[in-house]
């Protein structure tokens, strides 16, 4: 099955990083109460994490970007649920857009948010990653 519906305010972007350092956009909220770690996430959505084409200036040869999902309980302490889910390596001419989605676990906790973490310091700030829910 392949969720299409989409709402505006479960859509997040942020800008890429600038310098060798990670950036996270901001939270998705579930709207589940997971403080006591009480019951499972049954809801039917997706998660869809998209990563833009970058070029050479913004991706050097054989340098990464690397997209992790996270969650949390409580919107600011925060664990890694995907690790590097999309890694791009810059390779002559930059490197592909990529996208990922995925089913959200049943043990996923109530905010989610995706990290950008770049390998160097090539400026990539005028591209932006997303984060969205499909419902």
């Amino acid at each position: 099955m392949t969720f299409r519906r989409r709402d505006v305010l479960t859509k997040k972007t942020k800008a890429l990083p600038a310098t060798a350092s990670s950036v996270y956009t901001d939270s998705l909220d579930l709207r589940r109460d997971s403080s006591g770690g009480h019951g499972d996430h049954m809801a039917d959505v997706e998660l869809l994490v998209s990563a833009p084409a970058l070029t050479n200036a913004q991706l050097g040869n054989a340098h990464t970007m690397k997209y992790t999902v996270q969650h949390s309980h409580n919107d600011s302490v925060w664990e890694d649920l995907y690790t590097d889910e999309i890694t791009q390596t810059g390779a002559g001419a930059g490197a592909a857009a990529a996208t990922k989605r995925f089913r959200l676990p049943t043990n996923v906790y109530r905010y989610v948010r995706v990290k950008a973490t770049a390998s160097a310091a090539d400026d990539a700030s005028d591209a932006s990653m997303t984060a969205e829910l499909y419902y």
